[in-house]
């Protein structure tokens, strides 16, 4: 017996109140209600995707060290550090870069080769950790990444492919790695990225797209069924229909920067948008 023939058979106003307030108070009969309105209509979805040129180039490379002690280590990666700040000053890149603070962490699996900081050594010359010896401490890593952004002056450029691999050959020379990055958070193995300083404008185009063309299926798909489309009942922007569980998800460099929407290509940088839409139907 669904809820209105309860209601309808019920002889005392008193319970008619009360099982009003129940349905007005209950989660469970809200989510019941929801329940029938989406039985009376249907969802479609749609994609679309605007590519633009991008405004900006940003290099992102690690400089990543490894010593017993977490004296050295550090030590060892600021002097890494200067000379990538000096070889970056001899391409008279000034003002372009910056780099983020030290990562230290103690890592129980030494490596076999590393570089403890030396006075006057290179800052990238290895040197064999023997155990047993002076060194013999536990191992600490310390990570910072160096960022280099080139604006879209510096994209213009036709000399710009000759200059964005000199920085990067410059880079390597100095002692910075490239990304170790999850394959499912890069689209691209450069240590460039191409991408915009404002996303929104062409964001909200690709949304107003994919809007457009679920509003023409949920069209064909009323007419099939022989009904009018009605309002709307909930609409999705990039969000999935089913609720998805949480799941620790490890952030990368490119998380921190902010870095949503890039490119291999100075010249094309695409931004995807899904709108999922549910229609009330009509006869």
């Amino acid at each position: 017996m669904n809820s209105q023939t309860y209601l309808v058979s019920t002889a005392s106003r008193k319970c008619f109140i009360a099982m009003v307030l129940i349905v007005a108070l209950s989660p469970m009969c809200a989510f019941a209600q929801s329940d029938r309105a989406k039985d009376r209509g249907f969802w479609v979805a749609a994609s679309s995707e605007v590519t633009v040129p991008a405004d900006e180039g940003i290099v992102i490379m690690v400089i990543r060290t490894a010593a017993p002690g977490a004296d050295n280590a550090l030590a060892q990666n600021q002097q890494t550090t200067q000379q990538v700040m000096r070889t970056l000053n001899d391409l008279h890149l000034e003002g372009k870069y910056r780099f983020t603070a030290n990562r230290l962490s103690n890592t129980s699996d030494a490596p076999a080769v590393f570089h403890p900081y030396q006075t006057g050594s290179a800052p990238f010359s290895p040197s064999l950790y023997r155990p047993g010896s002076s060194c013999d401490r536990p191992t600490f890593q310390v990570s910072k990444y160096v960022l280099v952004t080139f604006d879209a002056s510096d994209l213009a450029d036709p000399e710009f492919d000759r200059t964005l691999a000199a920085t990067i050959d410059a880079l390597t020379d100095a002692g910075a790695l490239q990304l170790e990055l999850p394959a499912e958070a890069t689209q691209t193995r450069s240590p460039v990225f191409f991408a915009l300083k404002d996303s929104q404008p062409a964001q909200l185009g690709a949304i107003r797209q994919a809007s457009e063309r679920a509003r023409a299926q949920a069209e064909e798909v009323a007419k099939s069924l022989g009904v009018k489309l009605g309002p709307i009942i909930d609409a999705r922007v990039n969000r999935p229909l089913e609720l998805q569980l949480p799941r620790v998800q490890q952030l990368t460099i490119l998380d921190e920067v902010g870095l949503r929407f890039y490119s291999n290509s100075k010249d094309a940088v695409s931004i995807p948008a899904t709108f999922a839409v549910q229609f009330s139907t009509k006869k």
